[in-house]
């Protein structure tokens, strides 16, 4: 991504562009579907079985679990 946007203007132009296909083909029940998957999930039973590396990113815009909502684990 960073090749076919490596300027801020190109890569919000992208965001604005997938968003926008994403708005047009996501039916509200289907969006309220993906939303509440990530409610509940929870990974960290599988995690010590699993030698694939990973990383978790926090996100201050992360409209599904933000940060002021203490939701965040240490795994």
């Amino acid at each position: 991504m960073q090749k076919n946007a490596p300027t801020r203007e190109l890569a919000e132009k992208y965001v604005d562009t997938v968003l926008a296909r994403a708005d047009a083909n996501t039916d509200a029940n289907d969006l309220l579907f993906y939303v509440n998957a990530s409610r509940n999930y929870d990974p960290s039973p599988r995690l010590t079985s699993d030698n694939t590396a990973g990383a978790l990113i926090n996100s201050a815009d992360d409209y599904i679990n933000p940060p002021e909502l203490a939701l965040h684990r240490r795994w």
